[in-house]
């Protein structure tokens, strides 16, 4: 999954333009976490419990990844 979402954010950089990319995951879900983490993303909000994974409320976790700090990843 980490080389996919590698793979992806290079594309959306150097291809289509982007300036910025947010990849957000459930607080809960460690493995899900872990991929923008690896890569570099700096985790910039927490939205208090506004996902909802089987009648459990989790907190969203927003990371972002600005096109000048990507270089060279």
């Amino acid at each position: 999954m980490t080389d996919c979402v590698r793979a992806l954010t290079s594309y959306c950089f150097d291809e289509m333009g982007f300036n910025s990319i947010r990849v957000s995951c459930a607080d809960g879900n460690v493995k899900s976490r872990a991929v923008p983490e690896r890569l570099g993303f700096v985790q910039e909000a927490a939205l208090r419990e506004c996902m909802k994974y089987h009648g459990i409320f989790y907190d969203e976790i927003i990371y972002g990844m600005l096109k000048r700090d990507w270089q060279g990843k």
